[in-house]
């Protein structure tokens, strides 16, 4: 059994290592150059890959723990166990630390530095700060009641323990609310896709709402340029004679003609544009939203400035994601309609080309494979593909729920490890077989509860949008949660997993602090895989989407599912009018509906 001991000190390098590309080439892929720094850009890559990293650590820490304990010369192998112990250590304390630093510190003040108003990296930074000011405050009063309660009745723990029981505990009921909802929703996702009709009716039903999420950006702009004008008209005045605020009054005037001037041009956008008495009646109040409404009038200060320069910066942030989730709900049903339709168009042919050299006639030819390639997995593999990718994530679905519901029972019951366990048994099985089914329960859960999130409309100011359409903030929110619910995930996963090896791992060692008090840590683990039953269940038969709209939650899925079966056919017929609205003005406003092969031609690649 001395074979199974892996190599840990270089499998450590390796999770932390190897995720670093792909974290790269993620975050290039989604970010917007314009509004996402190099240094924003080089926050996020570590981010998005500490994330990975844990993933990959927690599969070398069980398999290394699982040999040690089965290895039939610990005696000679001691000073190496105690070596790679104390990497596996070193590893999970630095990966711990740092996301915590992230995900409490570091990423909020960087979303609020992103959308500052002010201009010098000085500024900005002091912005932040003040922003979160409050958070700190409170956090700090709490921490000194804390440091005070652990003097007198703490039995020796300190701090340290309860931060980490602290900030684990509020992410584990992220975790829970998250995976019950996931667990469902995931599978039910793969079975959608199989059925293009399904999809395209999904998308009508969501087309009112992303329309109204359009009109209000409109508008909420609307109102800002009307500050801006009026600000912008005394820039010449006695009061500007300050080259500070003359430098303010030209960025915003910068901001102000270019920020969206290619979607204000959209004769779609345009018509929404109107004069309105939104602004004049809400003049007087403090607050429209989230964002200050500022007096036109208002003495040109420099602060006075720097609020104008981001109210006006992330209203036109949120009309180019309102813009761009229309836009992607139009491309989307073109294709679904030209799957149903069998109206896909084929790849076109290869025309050669005698001015151009041989290797761009390899590229092109290379091109035109995968491109068929698509369209042969779009036609003939797609359907399959969902169907068996639904029946797998069901299997894994119903695995998970039973390991949640036998967590409290003496013996383990968890399918997992038990194979696990039989794995390491077997004596000619290397350590990466061993890591490998570890890993695949945790990349599962994983996955359930990051697209549980993204389907929660209240962030979706902070969507994700691809094709370096995302702007800093989004960036910096994703990564904020990412990193604040890994390590809960890695710990609920260790808690159904009940595997024998887990208890003498290095991650249960670090996670021991869960238990500094007992109301935030281990007796509240008890409790939570019965909610995630129960939020599994009211997904299923739709009850969790239904409340969610009584809630008034803005989540896809009560939009979908809220209301009686007269106003669901109501909002296909209205979803089905706006789709077709929107895809005439983004064609140059046709008269009448583009050709479907066009339409699917276009928007081939996109989906």
């Amino acid at each position: 059994m001395t074979a199974l001991i892996p190599d840990v000190p270089g499998a450590v390098a390796v999770a932390f290592l190897a995720p670093l590309p792909i974290a790269f080439l993620f975050a290039r892929s989604y970010a917007n150059p314009t509004s996402t720094p190099s240094g924003v850009l080089a926050v996020l890559v570590v981010s998005y890959s500490l994330t990975a990293t844990a993933c990959l650590l927690l599969p070398v820490d069980l398999s290394y723990t699982a040999a040690s304990l089965h290895s039939m010369n610990a005696t000679s192998a001691s000073s190496d166990a105690q070596a790679y112990s104390a990497a596996i250590s070193v590893g999970w304390k630095t990966t711990f630390w740092t996301t915590f630093i992230l995900a409490w510190g570091v990423l909020p003040l960087l979303t609020d530095y992103i959308q500052s108003g002010y201009l010098s990296p000085k500024e900005r930074l002091r912005d932040a700060l003040h922003s979160n000011m409050k958070f700190y405050i409170v956090a700090g009063g709490v921490g000194i009641v804390v440091i005070i309660g652990l003097a007198i009745f703490g039995n020796g723990a300190n701090p340290f323990d309860f931060l980490m029981a602290a900030g684990n505990t509020y992410g584990l009921l992220l975790v829970v609310v998250l995976l019950g909802h996931g667990l469902v929703s995931l599978p039910k996702a793969f079975f959608a896709k199989a059925n293009p009709q399904l999809l395209v009716t999904r998308r009508y039903l969501l087309a009112s709402t992303l329309d109204s999420d359009l009109y209000e950006a409109v508008w909420a702009l609307q109102d800002a340029e009307e500050v801006v004008d009026s600000v912008l008209s005394r820039k010449n005045s006695a009061q500007t004679s300050d080259p500070q605020a003359a430098e303010y009054l030209n960025e915003i005037q910068f901001a102000r003609e270019s920020g969206v001037a290619d979607l204000i041009s959209s004769s779609d956008i345009e018509s929404r544009r109107t004069r309105n008495d939104r602004f004049s009646l809400s003049r007087d109040s403090d607050t429209d939203g989230d964002l200050p409404l500022l007096d036109p009038g208002c003495e040109l200060t420099i602060d006075n400035l720097a609020k104008i320069n981001a109210t006006l910066k992330q209203r036109q942030m949120t009309l180019r994601q309102a813009v761009v989730c229309r836009d992607a709900l139009v491309d989307e049903v073109q294709y679904y309609e030209a799957l149903i339709n069998g109206t896909l168009p084929e790849p076109e042919p290869y025309r050669p080309n005698p001015y151009v050299n041989c290797a761009e006639i390899v590229l092109s030819r290379v091109d035109l494979f995968f491109a068929w390639v698509e369209y042969y997995w779009r036609i003939h593999l797609r359907k399959a593909a969902c169907l068996g990718a639904g029946a797998v994530g069901s299997l894994l679905s119903v695995l998970v729920l039973w390991s949640e519901l036998t967590m409290g029972f003496p013996v383990s019951l968890s399918p997992f490890g038990q194979m696990m366990g039989a794995t390491l048994h077997g004596s000619s099985s290397p350590s990466y077989f061993l890591e490998g089914i570890s890993l695949v329960p945790l990349l599962y859960i994983s996955w359930c509860v990051y697209s549980s999130l993204l389907s929660v409309r209240l962030f979706s100011k902070y969507g994700l949008k691809s094709k370096k359409r995302s702007d800093g903030p989004a960036l910096a929110f994703s990564a904020s949660y990412l990193v604040r619910m890994q390590f809960p995930l890695c710990y609920n996963y260790l808690l159904f997993l009940r595997y024998n090896a887990s208890r003498d791992s290095a991650f249960t060692a670090l996670m021991s602090n869960m238990d500094t008090i007992p109301l935030l840590g281990t007796s509240l683990s008890v409790y939570l895989p019965l909610f995630t039953v129960a939020l599994c269940t009211a997904t299923f038969f739709n009850v969790y989407a239904r409340l969610l709209a009584k809630m008034g939650v803005d989540h896809d899925d009560a939009i979908i599912y809220g209301g009686d079966a007269e106003e669901y056919e109501m909002r296909i017929r209205e979803g089905k009018n706006l789709l077709r609205k929107a895809n005439r003005s983004n064609n140059g406003g046709d008269q009448q509906p583009s050709n479907t092969n066009t339409s699917a031609q276009r928007t081939y690649n996109k989906v």
